[in-house]
């Protein structure tokens, strides 16, 4: 998976959002979007059918006993980055219609 390049945008309702294209498909980030603490970015619906399962392990003390697979997540590195900068940018008020940001 190549990607470099997000582009900030905001929706009808004025949430903001990135947006990626991933397998030749665009995903829509919400600002809002749980990120996982295993560094995961839930990339939409869409995508639970493209891309590989992720295993989430077993956490006793989130009441999680076994590992098991979650669907529509990436962990690519690029992805990730891409996330928290969009985050740092919506935290400090600094998001901007049609911007860009790189990975």
């Amino acid at each position: 998976m190549e990607t470099k390049k997000a582009k900030l945008s905001r929706d009808e309702a004025g949430y903001p959002y990135m947006s990626v294209s991933i397998n030749d498909q665009r995903a829509r980030i919400y600002y809002e979007q749980k990120v996982l603490e295993y560094g995961f970015v839930y990339l939409g619906a869409q995508f639970e059918d493209i891309m590989p399962a992720l295993t989430l392990p077993a956490d006793s003390a989130n009441g999680r006993l076994e590992e098991y697979p979650i669907y529509g997540f990436t962990d690519d590195a690029q992805v990730v980055a891409l996330y928290d900068e969009f985050r740092r940018l919506v935290d400090d008020g600094k998001v901007r219609e049609g911007m860009t940001i790189e990975a």
